[in-house]
């Protein structure tokens, strides 16, 4: 019954996930130097830091959106001056095979 409230100056994009316990959040989006992008649990904790997993195998990545497709939770990221997106699975923390955006 806390109420949490995440702010940044240079913008948040969340996302409830299904199930209503855990938020996806990524902190200033378009934004090399301070982008970062986690799965919240529904106490405030870091469950998943998305930035680090996907740091471990693409340096530049850039996350810009979050979103559900087909029942999927998909992050979307800039690399290189591309868009690519890949899936998440927030309960196993499993990342998805990255997709090019077309």
């Amino acid at each position: 019954n806390k109420q949490y409230e995440i702010k940044d100056d240079k913008g948040v994009i969340s996302l409830l996930l299904t199930g209503h316990n855990e938020m996806a959040l990524i902190k200033a989006p378009f934004d090399k130097d301070a982008n970062r992008a986690w799965i919240i649990s529904a106490t405030g904790t870091v469950k998943w830091n998305i930035s680090n997993i996907i740091n471990k195998y693409y340096s530049d990545a850039v996350f810009y959106d979050v979103y559900y497709i087909d029942g999927e939770l998909y992050f979307f990221i800039h690399i290189n001056n591309d868009d690519f997106r890949f899936s998440f699975d927030a309960t196993s923390g499993d990342m998805g095979v990255l997709l090019q955006s077309r």
